[in-house]
């Protein structure tokens, strides 16, 4: 273990460069696997070898870390470089794979300006984008900060208040539980992000309305509720979950579309976009989200102030949350831990060093911005 950790190449331990290459092998079969369910209807094997590995996407990755670590200070040859070494990379390995097996992996001989169906101008492009892009934070001047346990209170408090009266603004079931028809929840999405706009510039794009991903249940057995996918710019979503979160977890997606990669950003960007919707559901789900997430933190930082925040949402907001509780508890088991440890890699080989707990810093921008 000692080599593996002492030797280096390009400034990279041997332990690592074989980490990263395994992780986005992985990840790279896992999200062509879920991208053709979601698109075909059908499951099958995306790598030519057998196992869950894609072994296209670890050498990309090498490739990021060894030529484009040295331009991180330059976002011009960033981005080209971004472009230029995974374009080369899909040319020559799709040509090779062709010649040896006489298979075709990826086809874009349908999509504009490709060379041999191996690469195109479009999916080129979005290979220098997005999880080197400058953050939201940085664009928007909304910076998290750190509060006192007074504070997230009454921020939590005002979240508690807004979301109770917007609670029988939105349809229900006989039981109480929201009951939104998801088709409409989708049709108003590319209305979600108009009323901030004027406040974040940096965010305006033209919408179209994301896809729901047939084999949702599987999404659910590994904790996910959505996932974008950067090399088609598509946003795919869990449609078999409780659809009280789908609205505020659809602005997330789209979030991602506008090359935002943290994942608190976005979280932080879906709850800012949904409560100032139109669509009463979106307000909803935007005010949920964000009790949320403040509500959580402030269980471990007050529990006393938390139960006294608590007792002011109404029986149809309490039916919605152990209703998703109890939905998502349903899953709970090996193959949940083991995704969300795969997740948990990936957010911190793609700059999120607190890995899956940088989702609680989402509370820290909403104490900036609402405080």
């Amino acid at each position: 273990m000692s080599f593996f950790l002492n030797t280096t190449i390009c400034g990279f331990s041997l332990y690592h460069i074989l980490a990263f290459f395994l992780i986005y092998s992985c990840l790279g079969w896992c999200v062509e696997v879920v991208y053709a369910a979601a698109t075909t209807g059908q499951l099958v094997n995306r790598g030519f070898l057998n196992g869950p590995v894609c072994p296209i996407y670890g050498f990309g990755m090498i490739l990021v870390l060894f030529f484009l670590t040295p331009l991180e200070d330059n976002l011009l040859l960033l981005y080209l470089g971004g472009v230029i070494l995974p374009s080369a990379l899909e040319l020559v390995g799709g040509w090779a794979l062709y010649k040896l097996y006489r298979t075709r992996w990826w086809d874009y001989t349908d999509r504009p300006f490709n060379i041999g169906g191996y690469i195109c101008l479009q999916f080129s492009l979005l290979w220098g984008v997005n999880y080197y892009a400058e953050s939201f934070q940085e664009q928007s001047g909304v910076y998290a900060r750190e509060s006192t346990p007074e504070e997230l209170a009454r921020v939590t408090e005002y979240f508690a208040r807004q979301l109770a009266g917007c609670a029988d603004q939105v349809k229900r079931d006989e039981n109480g539980l929201f009951a939104e028809s998801r088709a409409d929840i989708f049709a108003h999405s590319v209305r979600v992000f108009d009323g901030i706009y004027d406040e974040f510039p940096c965010l305006v794009m033209e919408d179209h309305v994301p896809k729901g991903v047939r084999f949702s249940t599987a999404l659910s057995a590994m904790d996910f509720t959505g996932f974008y996918f950067p090399f088609t710019g598509e946003a795919n979503l869990n449609i078999d979950s409780p659809a009280c979160y789908l609205p505020s977890t659809i602005a997330h997606e789209m979030a991602h579309q506008r090359g935002i990669a943290s994942e608190q950003e976005c979280n932080f960007i879906a709850i800012a976009a949904s409560t100032t919707a139109q669509s009463p559901a979106y307000r909803y789900s935007g005010w949920l989200m964000g009790f949320t997430y403040l509500s959580n933190a402030l269980y471990r930082a007050d529990q006393e102030a938390w139960k006294q925040v608590r007792v002011l949402l109404p029986d149809t907001v309490v039916a919605d949350l152990r209703d998703n509780s109890a939905y998502w508890a349903e899953f709970e088991g090996p193959v949940n831990d083991a995704a969300q440890k795969v997740y948990d890699s990936f957010l911190k080989s793609s700059g999120e060093s607190r890995g899956t707990q940088s989702y609680g810093t989402v509370v820290d921008m909403l104490m900036a911005y609402y405080g």
